[in-house]
């Protein structure tokens, strides 16, 4: 009947509303994971008869960000409105900062690599 319906929808949209506040990036999550969730999220919204506005939207992302993005975050807020900020645009910034973290980590990582293996055996024949 129209009244279960009417009350499914509600449970529904109830979830989707908790999932969207309690939204966080996971610690090995990429950008691009955590927009793809908060995306299926905003549609399970609309779906139900919710819908939100991009700048929310946007606020909820640069609040979900882990620590390592914290600079990025900052910069974004500082230097732009809210109200001017695009999700795509957003999407676009973080993602290329996540590939110079991942990159700087991963030369980081070449380079105490090689360190150990430069670094002295002890002397032959000591036992």
């Amino acid at each position: 009947s129209y009244r279960k319906v009417a009350d499914i929808k509600k449970e529904k949209l109830q979830e989707f509303r908790s999932q969207f506040e309690l939204a966080r990036m996971r610690p090995t999550e990429s950008v691009k994971e955590l927009f793809t969730r908060i995306e299926e999220i905003v549609n399970g919204l609309r779906t139900n008869g919710e819908v939100l506005k991009e700048v929310k939207i946007v606020k909820k992302i640069l609040q979900s960000l882990s620590l390592k993005f914290s600079n990025k975050k900052v910069i974004l807020e500082t230097t732009k409105d809210h109200r001017t900020l695009r999700l795509d645009n957003i999407e676009e910034k973080l993602v290329t900062y996540e590939r110079s973290l991942n990159q700087h980590k991963d030369e980081t990582l070449e380079e105490a690599s090689q360190e150990k293996d430069e670094e002295p055996k002890g002397k032959e024949g000591t036992p």
